[in-house]
């Protein structure tokens, strides 16, 4: 809080001189956030490889893939971290167990470049189901981010998770405007009741009335 009688102009600013996030002595609970982190997008990174393979849409495996290289960019950013702190034996207990196709990306051995995607569906999960996952799994990541970024005590740290954060709210947001697009994630119109709006939203299919949302009409 501002002294009291004390212009705000007049109270000094620290300027945190840039940190090299590389040869940073990392504490215990600053090393437990970043594996929590590092099992996250591990996590996502599985899961979004699968979905742009099994998605139906053409534009959901393109958003699939998309956020998937966005993890692994994410991913090797913290990775990098870890290495440059001397805890690089955490990544062994990090990287394994995962799918052999999907170590190398972990390992930074790989970074397959956004190319048209083969599909190869077997319907075992419908778009609906992979792309609410997609939204969760993005939600999820970005609240940890932040979160841990608020127990890190360097600056770079700190500040690689909020940008982390901010990408995964940007992903998000993404995959919300798809829902909508797709009448999965209908906008409350106004003067609506929300519980109609709640019983119509989750109706069966072919019992649901056909929404018009304003992005629909523009």
């Amino acid at each position: 809080m501002r002294s009291p009688g004390v212009p705000a102009a007049d109270l000094p600013v620290h300027d945190f001189p840039e940190e090299d996030p590389s040869g940073v002595r990392i504490e215990t609970g600053e090393a437990l956030g970043l594996h929590e982190m590092l099992q996250s997008l591990a996590v996502a990174i599985e899961k979004l490889s699968v979905y742009e393979e099994e998605a139906r849409s053409d534009e959901l495996r393109y958003l699939a893939a998309d956020i998937c290289r966005e993890a692994e960019q994410d991913y090797e950013e913290l990775r990098d971290i870890v290495e440059g702190a001397g805890m690089a034996g955490m990544l062994r207990t990090a990287e394994d167990g995962w799918h052999d196709e999907i170590r190398p990306r972990l390992e930074g051995r790989t970074r397959a470049p956004l190319k048209p995607v083969q599909p190869r569906t077997t319907g075992r999960l419908s778009d609906r189901a992979m792309v609410t996952d997609m939204l969760e799994c993005c939600k999820q990541i970005a609240v940890k981010a932040v979160f841990f970024a608020t127990e890190m005590s360097h600056q770079s740290i700190r500040r690689a998770l909020a940008e982390l954060s901010r990408k995964h709210l940007d992903a998000a947001f993404k995959i919300y405007k798809f829902m909508e697009r797709s009448g999965w994630y209908p906008q409350l119109q106004s003067g609506e009741s929300p519980e109609q709006w709640l019983t119509d939203t989750h109706r069966p299919p072919e019992e649901a009335p056909r929404r018009v949302t304003r992005s629909a009409v523009m």
